[in-house]
């Protein structure tokens, strides 16, 4: 496991990911840092649902909360995701029930938009350009 240091820059890079669920589209912001080593690690997490207010917002942002604080101990993001990645909800975009890309809840798009965010990011413009 990558422990951080107790310092993180107050400025970090980001990623953005789109997910449609049943419930409105779920947008999973990861910020990225910058170990000594030169490896990059996903640090912290945002989701924010479409719809403002309501119990889904309050439980995707404690999962938030609980993923953010697992990154900052070092836990691997792509492990988290596949975690995710399967749960069900009543509110699942409707498809293809063998279909990889069919989102079934709110957790099931976030572990997702997590591999997808950790894969898009270590073949990025940025890394590529030096950061």
């Amino acid at each position: 496991m990558k422990k951080l240091p107790d310092k993180v820059p107050d400025e970090l890079p980001c990623i953005t990911i789109r997910k449609v669920t049943g419930c409105g589209k779920v947008y999973v912001t990861c910020t990225f840092f910058q170990l000594p080593t030169g490896v990059w690690t996903m640090v912290k997490c945002f989701f924010t649902l479409g719809k403002a207010g309501n119990c889904s917002n309050a439980f995707l942002h404690a999962l938030a909360i609980a993923i953010s604080d697992a990154g900052k101990q070092g836990a691997d993001m792509k492990e988290i995701g596949k975690k995710l990645i399967g749960i069900q909800c009543p509110s699942s975009v409707p498809g293809k029930l063998d279909d990889p890309c069919r989102i079934l809840s709110c957790p099931d798009a976030i572990g997702k938009a997590l591999i997808q965010a950790e894969e898009s990011w270590n073949k990025s413009w940025y890394i590529k350009a030096g950061g």
